[in-house]
């Protein structure tokens, strides 16, 4: 309910609140990821202080790095950020705030004497799936090159590792259980019943006078303006070099002698054997046992004689004789397997009692031949084989990868077939070709690279699993760069005119809504805007029904943040025009006798309260252990991130 009402506002939503940590999840793993921020975490500070959290020094290097990382995170899903912008919007601001938060978490979970244990330690690791190998296990090889591809040590990931478990462990009480109360409550939900109805009129931008053409000056100020828009995202160049299973295919054929040999390693599987499916029943006594089974020989249903008995049968299906042997007793598996079927066998002695069984139906399974199971075995052998040549041939490369060898070298070794691409975008788009499909495997490299810097090792990254891999090496990284304005001239131009009509548009909107606030009818002002205007529609519906049926647009979900009366500009998405928006009249919704509303209302207000308890929770621990901030060494390392540059 809140984020619908937060979408009811016009205010815009910078980036800084995509970077916000909100609510439990990221406060959980606020203190996840600090690598060697933290002085004392391993290795020795080498850049000013920053921060101070309780006994923790946050320095200023090592920071930095968090930094440029987050940065490349958020880069990877908006190709076209830069770092200046990031910092410009609250991103560095966020990162230092979060990770304030979760070194205080730590520090006040170890003040109350919380200790992670080293088994605990293990198990998280071991559960990470980025962690594990092709047989779906943890491998130490994989944990060992992440470790050097983030540059931490093992120690620095397990401190960070037990400083999230903390925070976890202390958060998770502090958000569960929130109930409020029905005087919050109802307010709330008398506000999912509220209708409200009005008037809509459009201004397009396509009906002004076409504004002369612009000056040189005009055209290259505009294009300064909004280089942001003509800028083409930061571009990487990588090579490749493809392992696939089906290169195996051929050399992993079974040998005669190994289906031979597997066939005699499994030779119980292939015999011959024959299975039954029982009902049984189990009496405390020998008497009672022969009892029940006369009363089934006479011609009663076991399960008459059981109810009778005050007794309960149990169905067994598809067993062997060894295998009711060990649910029974050897004697009785034997008693049953020599009964015929639809008949009951003698009663025979457990130590669970006395059994009473009917044989219900038999299956003899015929004895199969090395000839009859040849081709199964090789198929499952082939498999085998392709699987672990392609294990060997990956952890080889992995091997002489951490052993100093090159991308080159290593494609050499394998003889491999090396690609090169061209300058691709974060995800392995075509800046030239925008609206060509991107192959999931073209992705998954390009998703390899996210936090490899050019200088780096070369990685062998998983396209499918278990399938294929691919050794993957970046090339170099070519920084975002803006389109030549003579390049572009003529894009440039047709954009200047589209946005000089779209201000013209805005001011014929604002003179509209003006007269309209006014007292004018819409109708009234849109007749003399002095330009043709298409006729005022009706619009309006009530808040529950757009939250049932979806994210209300634009003009219906601006008549619940307005004044009844009013009128309001709202420019359209494909910047196509500007809207008017009227508020005819508000319906006021009352939920004192909607026990159903109450109770989603308080359904959506659970995780808020949660929320707000967790950020006080927060906030209490930072000023138990407490904290503080070196302003002017946080403004020097913002200018040294940006290179000085403070005008983004």
């Amino acid at each position: 309910m809140f984020s619908f009402f937060r979408r009811l506002t016009e205010s815009k939503i910078g980036l800084v609140i995509v970077f916000a940590f909100l609510g439990l999840i990221a406060f959980a793993f606020a203190a996840s990821d600090l690598s060697n921020t933290i002085s004392g975490t391993g290795g020795a500070p080498t850049g000013s202080t920053i921060a101070t959290v309780g006994k923790q020094k946050i320095d200023s290097v090592e920071f930095g790095q968090r930094v440029q990382t987050q940065f490349d995170n958020f880069r990877n899903q908006q190709p076209d950020l830069t770092l200046a912008r990031f910092i410009s919007e609250g991103g560095f601001d966020t990162v230092l705030a979060r990770t304030i938060d979760g070194v205080a978490l730590g520090e006040f979970g170890r003040m109350q004497g919380m200790v992670v244990s080293r088994k605990a330690e293990d198990g998280q690791i071991a559960s990470v799936p980025a962690f594990a190998g092709l047989n779906g296990q943890f491998d130490k090889n994989n944990f060992a090159m992440f470790l050097q591809r983030t540059r931490i040590s093992e120690a620095q990931f397990r401190a960070d590792l037990a400083r999230d478990t903390l925070a976890d462990q202390m958060i998770l009480p502090v958000s569960g259980a929130v109930r409020a109360p029905l005087s919050l409550i109802t307010p709330y939900a008398s506000m999912l019943l509220e209708g409200r109805t009005g008037r809509l009129a459009f201004v397009p931008a396509a009906a002004m006078r076409a504004a002369p053409a612009p000056t040189d000056a005009a055209l290259n100020s505009y294009y300064t303006a909004n280089i942001a828009r003509y800028t083409v995202p930061e571009r990487r160049v990588v090579r490749y070099a493809i392992i696939d299973r089906d290169r195996f295919i051929a050399s992993s054929k079974a040998t005669p002698a190994e289906i031979q040999k597997a066939y005699q390693d499994n030779k119980d599987s292939y015999a011959g054997r024959e299975t039954r499916t029982l009902t049984q029943l189990i009496t405390p006594t020998e008497a009672a046992a022969k009892a029940l089974a006369a009363r089934v020989v006479a011609g009663a249903t076991l399960a008459q004689a059981a109810k009778d008995a005050g007794l309960e049968p149990t169905t067994l299906d598809n067993q062997t004789r060894a295998g009711f042997a060990e649910l029974s007793s050897p004697a009785v598996a034997a008693a049953v397997f020599a009964a015929g079927r639809g008949t009951v066998a003698p009663p025979a002695r457990s130590g669970l009692g006395w059994h009473v069984v009917r044989v219900d139906s038999i299956n003899i399974i015929p004895a199969r031949t090395l000839a009859d199971v040849q081709g199964e075995i090789a198929a499952t052998l082939d498999k085998e084989k392709a699987d672990a040549a392609l294990a060997d041939i990956v952890a080889k490369m992995e091997d002489d990868i951490s052993g100093g060898a090159t991308f080159d070298e290593v494609v050499a070794a394998q003889k491999l077939q090396a690609v090169t691409t061209r300058p691709m975008l974060a995800k392995g788009g075509d800046p030239d070709a925008p609206q060509a499909a991107v192959t999931p495997e073209m992705t998954a490299i390009f998703d390899a690279t996210g936090g490899m810097e050019a200088d780096d090792d070369a990685i062998v990254a998983q396209i499918v699993p278990n399938q294929r891999f691919a050794l993957v090496d970046l090339d170099s990284i070519i920084p975002a760069t803006p389109k030549p304005l003579a390049q572009i001239r003529d894009q440039v131009t047709k954009d200047f005119a589209a946005n000089a009509a779209l201000a013209e548009a805005r001011k014929i909107a604002n003179a509209v809504a003006a007269k309209v606030s006014g007292g004018t009818t819409l109708a009234q002002a849109v007749s003399g805007a002095g330009v043709a205007l298409p006729a005022p529609t009706a619009i309006g519906g009530k808040r529950q029904e757009i939250m049932r049926n979806g994210r209300a647009d634009g003009p219906t979900a601006m008549l619940f943040s307005m004044v009844e009366g009013k009128a309001r500009v709202l420019q359209a998405p494909d910047r196509s025009g500007w809207y008017v928006v009227h508020l005819e009249s508000i319906q006021r919704g009352d939920a004192t006798g909607r026990p159903d509303v109450i109770a989603a209302a308080r359904a959506e207000f659970a995780p808020v309260l949660g929320q707000e308890y967790v950020e006080q929770f927060v906030a209490a621990a930072r000023a138990e252990v407490g904290s503080s901030r070196n302003a002017a060494a946080v403004a020097k390392l913002k200018r040294d991130l940006t290179g000085g540059d403070d005008s983004q």
